[in-house]
């Protein structure tokens, strides 16, 4: 029997994209809703509330609820952007272009109830395929207390047609 935590840990971490553990008792399922049709985006900070200055951190799941999906793992299909409570945009630091060419990239299937997932660092939101890891394209420091919301867009273009996908987290900055 799979163990499920460890199985939606590594899936969560962006290293496979993969199918949900066993399926709930009849108690869960009762409680639990549908899945929605087709592929929803969910963010969500690992913490809520940090100090100023400390990294922000959030896991970035992408669920299919509908036939198994072919979708491009490319940099550039997924965008951060981070707002401060008054909804002005926070400049990022350190922005380079994203518009590289990688080649031909494979293209991920995700199957029915399966999730790819993946950790962002605000710090350095970067390119997974560089081969130092540690190339980031821009990031966001958040030094001020406040309330921010994070917007994550994750674009999916399929021959003629152009899906985008879009959640919000919110982020409380303390001193």
């Amino acid at each position: 029997m799979r163990n499920s935590i460890g199985s939606a840990f590594i899936c969560a971490l962006g290293l496979l994209a993969c199918t949900e553990g066993p399926p709930p008792t009849r108690a869960q399922s009762s409680a639990l809703a549908p899945p929605a049709p087709g592929l929803a985006l969910s963010v969500t900070p690992v913490r809520d509330t940090i100090r100023g200055g400390e990294d922000v951190g959030l896991w970035v799941l992408l669920k299919n609820g509908g036939m198994p999906r072919a979708i491009d793992n490319h940099p550039d299909a997924m965008r951060v952007a981070l707002l401060a409570n008054n909804g002005t945009p926070v400049p990022p630091f350190d922005a380079r272009s994203i518009d590289v060419f990688l080649g031909d990239l494979p293209k991920l299937i995700i199957p029915r109830g399966g999730v790819f997932g993946q950790y962002i660092d605000l710090d350095c939101i970067g390119n997974p395929y560089a081969p130092s890891g540690h190339s980031c394209y821009y990031g966001y420091r958040v030094e001020q207390d406040g309330e921010y919301r994070v917007v994550v867009t994750y674009v999916i273009v399929d021959g003629d047609s152009t899906e985008a996908l879009s959640d919000t987290a919110i982020v409380f900055v303390r001193p």
